[in-house]
């Protein structure tokens, strides 16, 4: 109904008792960014006024019909915000609104042929009722937020609309900017599930995040599972490639989308980046919604390692999450000032208590001994070289701890240990203060002795040792938001003699709003890849070299070329050059005799390519006088002769030897 000057002159009318109030802008220009095209409407805070009014054209709601809005605004705005003299309102100390007095408000009015305003909405009785920390938390910055207003018992009337701003206080008051007004039947809710496996870039050692961003391997198709509800849907899907500006599309259900590199412009170039996957839904009715994860500003880097270079040409390690670390973070305490996964002086007293539900008897106790999180197999292997842990720690500098990868059988229980490695308290990396929310937060980096190959396999990775005497604090941080998948567990040691007890149990570890959330464990690891569409090589005596070109991830020289014998024949030579789109092994076959062939592997860790190359008695060390050839005859496919050897296309070559022997063959060139 409010989208553009065009909008509001044509029908949108005013009744101001600010002159200055309600007109046509572009937030834009003020930092603010509208959800739905270019102009706003403005009401403005210049001038103090009871009620300027904003009015729409009259229309007829249909049966079902809501009107849904968005307005920015600033919570605390709506009140008058004094913290300080004899009118103070705000007790800023204990947190408390000692008087709530209306300094901005909205109403949402309706009228029916003319008659009467009846009031929709008051967002002054709604907020008016917020306590001082809710502000501060929930309502913490001004923003659009949108509101929807059920229009049933108008159904089949003749209605107008009617916004009315009201600044009531000079000295306060932000000003608000409504948008998006329409009437419509209530958008389908859609949405999607991220695939499992799916890993989003961690962050430095220095806590600085990837915003939003989503690494995943090439050439490897990922499910998004639609979770939109509702009968009778249609449903249209669209992810695109910035890089090539490809825009793909699919009507199914569900989503399953691979990524292949584009090296077209950089062959250097190590990753493609992909926006999300938008899914739309349209009912019988033909009324639509649509999701992107990231509301579009996030993006999908397909590639290997989560790794970017700076502008001074350093590199900046991220890691691989099973959360996006740009969202809010946690450190969950059970009690005040005691986390409910880690480890502190109470924690014992607390869990026993809580286990044993206040009664325990003696020697009984519950202790946490061990953080987990859950990673599902990619669809591709993953070399993983250690595993970086945030948390926030106290701890003695001989204090130990261990990490273990531990493989999960087909019903996700523990199975095998992968691989494991341990540091000490003086090895933890401190993240500087003005980087971090938590304080003491340390970087627990774990590094294997050799790189572990975890392929098609789902995987814990465990840290422990920080139930100890030389450690005084362990507090993990975690995720605020929760995830779809059950993702982090701790472990639960539980001791009862009378009961004869003594194991081990799995708890989900939850948060403030009570979701299974994740622990920020990152993956010091990459989606390595090896491709060539190439396989094979048959040496002649005009052509004892060939160059094959791959796509890799690993640089050519750390690339291995060998036998079933582990070794590279020694009739066969290989120059490695080149990385990523760019990647060249060129063979060449040395002067022999008997005719032979090497079957051999291209590999790095996880990946591996098959080749096979052939010689034949191509050398002139072992050609006898007999076997020299006195001349080279070359005939057309027609058999005519050729007075010279064509530089290219196919043609007939007659050898004759000097024991008068002969051998006729094709060329190709």
């Amino acid at each position: 109904m409010l989208d553009s000057l065009h909008d509001f002159i044509n029908g949108w009318t005013t009744q101001l008792t600010n002159e200055n109030d309600w007109y046509v802008g572009t937030p834009i220009l003020s930092g603010v960014t509208p959800p739905d095209g270019v102009y706003t409407a403005f009401a403005t805070c210049f001038k103090p006024h009871d009620a300027s009014w904003l009015y729409s054209p009259e229309f007829t709601p249909k049966e079902g019909e809501q009107l849904m809005f968005d307005l920015y605004f600033d919570a605390r705005s709506l009140f008058v915000w004094t913290t300080e003299g004899d009118d103070k309102n705000i007790d800023v100390e204990d947190g408390l609104i000692l008087k709530r007095e209306n300094a901005e408000n909205m109403k949402v009015c309706i009228s029916v042929d003319g008659g009467e305003w009846v009031e929709l909405k008051n967002l002054w009785e709604d907020f008016s009722k917020l306590g001082y920390w809710d502000i501060i938390y929930d309502y913490e910055y001004p923003e659009f937020r949108h509101f929807t207003i059920d229009l049933s018992e108008y159904a089949g009337k003749n209605v107008k609309l009617g916004f009315c701003h009201q600044y009531l206080n000079e000295n306060f008051g932000y000003g608000m900017f409504l948008d998006a007004v329409r009437v419509s039947l209530p958008p389908v809710e859609t949405s999607y599930m991220l695939p499992m496996g799916l890993m989003f870039y961690g962050i430095t050692d220095e806590m600085m995040p990837m915003y939003h961003s989503a690494i995943v391997p090439y050439n490897t198709p990922l499910t998004w599972p639609n979770m939109t509800s509702g009968e009778d849907l249609s449903y249209k899907w669209e992810y695109s490639c910035p890089t090539n500006e490809g825009v793909f599309t699919s009507e199914e259900m569900d989503l399953v989308s691979s990524y292949a590199p584009d090296f077209s412009e950089n062959p250097d170039a190590p990753y493609t980046i992909y926006s999300f996957p938008t899914v739309s839904a349209t009912n019988e009715a033909g009324t639509t919604g649509t999701y992107t994860y990231g509301d579009g500003e996030a993006f999908i880097f397909a590639g290997s390692h989560p790794n970017l270079e700076a502008r001074d040409g350093s590199v900046m390690k991220f890691g691989m999450t099973t959360f996006d670390p740009a969202d809010d973070m946690q450190v969950y305490n059970a009690d005040f000032d005691l986390p409910a996964y880690g480890h502190c002086e109470m924690s014992r007293d607390w869990w026993t208590n809580h286990y044993f539900e206040g009664t325990p008897k003696e020697g009984d106790y519950a202790e946490i001994t061990a953080n987990m999180n859950f990673f599902y197999a990619t669809g591709s292997p993953i070399v993983i070289e250690g595993v970086r842990v945030v948390s926030s720690v106290v701890c003695d500098p001989d204090a130990e701890f261990l990490l273990e990868i531990i493989g999960l059988n087909d019903e996700f229980v523990p199975s095998e240990l992968l691989a494991s490695a341990s540091l000490k308290g003086s090895d933890l990396i401190a993240v500087d203060a003005s980087f971090s929310p938590y304080p003491n937060t340390h970087i627990l980096s774990f590094r294997f002795d050799e790189p572990l190959v975890v392929d098609g396999k789902n995987f814990i990775a465990k840290v422990s040792g920080f139930n100890s005497d030389k450690v005084t604090y362990y507090a993990p941080i975690q995720s605020f938001e929760p995830r779809e998948l059950c993702y982090a567990f701790a472990e639960l040691h539980i001791v009862s003699p009378s009961e004869q007890q003594d194991g081990r149990s799995m708890i989900p570890a939850t948060g403030e709003n009570d979701g299974l959330v994740s622990y920020l464990m990152m993956l010091d690891a990459n989606y390595p890849y090896l491709n060539c569409e190439e396989s094979e090589f048959a040496a002649t005596a005009d052509q004892t070299s060939k160059t094959f070109n791959f796509e890799s991830s690993y640089p050519a020289e750390e690339l291995e070329v060998k036998d079933a014998s582990g070794k590279l024949p020694e009739w066969i030579e290989v120059e490695k050059s080149g990385r990523y789109g760019n990647t060249k092994l060129t063979f060449t076959v040395k002067s022999g005799g008997s005719d032979e062939e090497a079957n051999l592997t291209v590999s790095a860790p996880g990946v591996s390519k098959e080749l096979v190359i052939k010689r034949g008695t191509v050398g002139v060390n072992d050609i006898t006088d007999a076997a020299v050839v006195v001349e080279r005859q070359m005939f057309d496919l027609s058999g005519r002769r050729l007075a010279a050897e064509p530089a290219d296309g196919v043609y007939i070559v007659k050898t004759i030897k000097a024991d008068g022997s002969t051998n006729v063959e094709k060329v190709v060139k």
